[in-house]
């Protein structure tokens, strides 16, 4: 059992360094947002996907883990223990290491949750904003001036003009 307890440990701690390099690219891609860098941004996405990939390795070998202290602790258990319940079979100093872990991951993974749907909403607002831009230039492009039903420009006849976005 202290095999797997260090274990789970282990896995704890790579979790969080996991979700605090996370919370780090959230916050770079979003200062990147912030001054326009395009390219900062699809960078900090890309590795937030390489973390996220990790961050879902570590979590399959910590359930892995949890599974065998579950069958160790109590062989007719028909779900995982929670950490808290594997806490409560350990002796200290392990108990507290493994709670205070658990402390600072749920608070990790709760600053990475808000942060990410905060950054998600301005990155939604950004689109909605480049959109409308898009359709003004369509609709001074086009001359036609009104929305349909659904609410697109309307389209009317082909007319030849130009617009310089460098103006």
């Amino acid at each position: 059992m202290d095999k797997h307890l260090t274990q789970l440990e282990t896995h704890l701690r790579q979790l969080l360094e996991e979700h605090t390099a996370l919370l780090s690219l959230i916050r770079s891609k979003a200062e990147a947002l912030r001054k326009a860098d395009a390219a900062r941004v699809g960078e900090c996405c890309e590795l937030e996907n390489h973390r996220v990939q990790k961050i879902g390795e570590i979590e399959k070998n910590r359930q892995a883990v949890v599974v065998a202290l579950t069958q160790q602790l109590d062989p007719a258990a028909t779900e995982p223990m929670s950490l808290k319940r594997i806490a409560e079979h350990t002796d200290e100093p392990q108990r507290g290491h493994i709670l205070v872990l658990q402390a600072q991951l749920t608070q990790m993974m709760n600053d990475v949750r808000r942060e990410s749907a905060v950054l998600r909403h301005a990155m939604q607002r950004l689109m909605n904003h480049v959109n409308g831009m898009i359709q003004s230039i369509v609709q001074n492009v086009s001359g036609s001036g009104t929305y349909n039903q659904r609410g697109v420009v309307a389209s009317s006849p082909a007319v030849a003009a130009s617009f310089s976005a460098t103006a």
